[in-house]
């Protein structure tokens, strides 16, 4: 390995490799060759660690501390740096702090929190609330993982206890997720096997809460040696069957139904999650778990093969990816320039166009913002008010992006992110409840209005922290109160005064029995809760109802922006010279949804609106036949259709025709 280059000025231009077991390192390597051709200075990585078996992007990480052994082994790596540094080439990786992969039966610190509970050494690591107001969630984890009711699933015999003679250790598994059982609860097995089990039994049952782990570790080994007597082992299997219940005999299941209520989870319905979940997920994806990576143990924890390959000269920068999912962002970026640096390194932050980039120790974000400006050049303001126009009477739409994008984020927050939002509203009236000027605040009252806030928040978040509440914060804040009291339906709007101390900080210097800390807290994790509701409300819901112009539906983009001019264009271009001149500037991620070539095809409709206009209406009377009707409705209805014939303009192969059977086959 060479040494740790001196610093990150060579960064020039950056190739992209997305990695999985169908390209590893090997694969790297052999095109190394090529991409120095093209003048490329820095690979810049998909992420590398040890993610899910399988896993075709990365960021599903199972361990943070070890490369994905898919991807090929220590030598491969070093063999594909060794490449790189022959060309005087560098790596800039993309690290995931905000999450790991949970289910399944590949994360040992997930495994260890469901069998140890608040006791894990683990516990803290996951942003998980313990302290639930639904008593079968105290002290426990929701696993949404059930594909039916849990006791359609349990009397089906879908969960079923199975032990590991290897380990010595009993575990539920339903399908590939494996629910380790609590050594205290083995007993409750063990007993089901006679007297062969009994000192067993006893031996589990004498356990203390407060035992050392190493006393259960030497157990659960003397049951491993145990089980390698015949006679133990039929005795363990015949404790099995009957704990697992027989199919067609819904009262053999009490047995494991007992069991699974003494562990420190409950299993549930996936659809549970929505309202019920009390674990913050990367969105509302179940199997991705939120790190509370502001614990200097958890940062050091995750960051301790990131360190060694920066320290030895393998990788020269770091995207961090969902910036804006941690406790404090500024933070953590200073905590890697501390440890690392200084370090080259880009944060994926969406930001809106009157927004700019918090003072952070980064050299700037990932590009989503120069994509869409460049885009913009090549959309022609001139044909906003003719697309505007025809999409209005051909799609029967009349809302404004503005009145999409809040129903939008109000059903995302309502349906999907419900249970996130009912955690915050309660911590919201805790507070309220210990202050006599703001304890007639109802539950759903507050929730309601934390509704309306969040739904009319313009950016993805803020960032106060122990720092304060910068400019910028407290303009985005007052713009969401203000039009948050606009649709409140009472003439009491004291309740958003309330709301608005809180995620300032003010509430606490006035009143002596609210601890600023707890607000604070209270205040940035709000701030955690925006950024899920944007992302969902606005890429992948609005985005897909209010489509003008598709190709203004992008990552980062605004649909309320028709075009931009050249000296608009070069005005910002000045502004990112000054501001961030080592920033990323892409047209195309691994995140967009359309890439280059179909963006600007579908961006050169703006120039022709009259015929876009006339071939669209003959493609919709032309397939009309083959819509459908569904619960007394059209289908697809025309907003939809709108969405499909630009789909298929911007994806359509250059000189496909028509009549060409084999190459529309190869398009379908």
């Amino acid at each position: 390995m060479s040494d740790r280059p001196e610093s990150a000025a060579a960064i020039r231009a950056t190739y992209r490799l997305q990695f999985h077991r169908g390209f590893t390192f090997r694969d790297a390597a052999d095109l190394v060759p090529y991409i120095a051709k093209l003048g490329v200075s820095h690979i810049y990585a998909s992420p590398i660690m040890e993610a899910r078996p399988g896993s075709t992007h990365g960021y599903d990480i199972v361990n943070h501390d070890r490369l994905n052994p898919e991807l090929g082994g220590e030598e491969d790596f070093a063999a594909f740096v060794d490449a790189l540094h022959r060309r005087d080439m560098g790596l800039i990786l993309d690290f995931v702090p905000n999450h790991m992969a949970v289910g399944g039966a590949d994360n040992a610190w997930w495994l260890d929190v469901l069998e140890w509970g608040w006791d894990s050494p683990f516990a803290e690591y996951f942003d998980i609330n313990w302290r639930a107001t639904r008593p079968d969630l105290k002290e426990r984890v929701l696993l949404p993982i059930l594909g039916d009711q849990y006791g359609v699933v349990l009397e089906n015999g879908d969960i079923e206890v199975r032990f590991d003679a290897e380990l010595g250790s009993f575990s539920a598994w339903y399908f590939t997720h494996r629910l380790p059982i609590s050594p205290h609860t083995y007993p409750s097995v063990l007993t089901q096997g006679g007297k062969p089990l009994a000192q067993l039994a006893a031996d589990f049952g004498a356990l203390s809460y407060h035992e050392p782990r190493e006393s259960t570790a030497q157990l659960k080994l003397t049951l491993a040696e145990r089980a390698r007597d015949p006679a133990i082992a039929c005795a363990i299997a015949s404790a099995l069957t009957r704990v697992n219940g027989r199919k067609g005999q819904p009262e053999s299941f009490l047995s494991l139904h007992r069991l699974l209520e003494a562990q420190a989870y409950r299993i549930a319905d996936w659809r549970v999650a929505a309202e019920e979940i009390n674990y913050r997920r990367f969105f509302n994806i179940n199997e991705l778990a939120g790190l509370r990576m502001e614990l200097p143990e958890v940062f050091e924890r995750t960051h301790r093969l990131v360190d060694k390959l920066i320290k030895r000269g393998d990788v020269q920068g770091l995207r961090i990816d969902h910036i804006d999912g941690l406790f404090d962002p500024r933070a953590y970026c200073e905590r890697l320039q501390e440890g690392f640096g200084p370090l080259y390194v880009l944060v994926e932050k969406i930001l809106a166009h009157y927004e700019t980039l918090p003072d952070w120790p980064v050299a700037g974000t990932t590009g989503y913002d120069f994509a869409n400006q460049v885009l913009g050049l090549f959309v022609d303001p001139a044909g906003e008010r003719a697309m505007t126009q025809f999409y209005r009477r051909i799609a029967n739409r009349r809302e404004s992006f503005d009145e999409v994008l809040y129903a939008s984020k109000k059903r995302i927050l309502q349906v999907n992110l419900a249970s996130e939002m009912n955690v915050l509203a309660r911590e919201f009236h805790g507070l309220a409840m210990r202050d006599w000027r703001t304890r007639d605040f109802t539950l759903n009252g507050m929730l309601a209005a934390l509704e309306e806030v969040v739904a009319a928040f313009p950016v993805y978040r803020t960032y106060v922290s122990a720092r304060g509440a910068s400019a910028e914060d407290h303009r985005y804040i007052e713009w969401a109160l203000a039009q948050a009291k606009k649709r409140w339906r009472t003439a009491d709007t004291s309740i958003f005064d309330f709301i608005h101390g809180v995620l300032t900080g003010q509430p606490a210097a006035r009143n002596p029995d609210l601890r600023p800390a707890e607000v604070l807290r209270v205040a940035m994790h709000f701030q955690q809760v925006t950024g899920p509701v944007m992302a969902k409300g606005c890429e992948d819901t609005a985005f897909y109802r209010y489509v003008r112009l598709l190709a203004l539906n992008e990552v980062g983009g605004d649909p309320r922006r028709f075009g931009l001019s050249l000296a608009a264009f070069h005005h910002q271009m000045r502004d990112r010279v000054r501001a961030g001149p080592r920033a990323m500037v892409t047209t195309a991620t691994h995140d967009t949804k359309r890439g280059e070539d179909a963006r600007v095809r579908l961006a050169l409709l703006s120039e022709m609106p009259r015929e876009w206009s006339r071939r669209l209406t003959r493609w919709l009377r032309f397939n009309r036949s083959c819509r459908g009707q569904i619960d007394d409705e059209i289908v697809p209805d025309r907003n939809v259709e709108c969405l499909f014939y630009q789909a298929l303009l911007g994806a359509w192969p250059w000189g496909l025709a028509p009549d060409d059977r084999d190459g529309m086959q190869d398009l379908a």
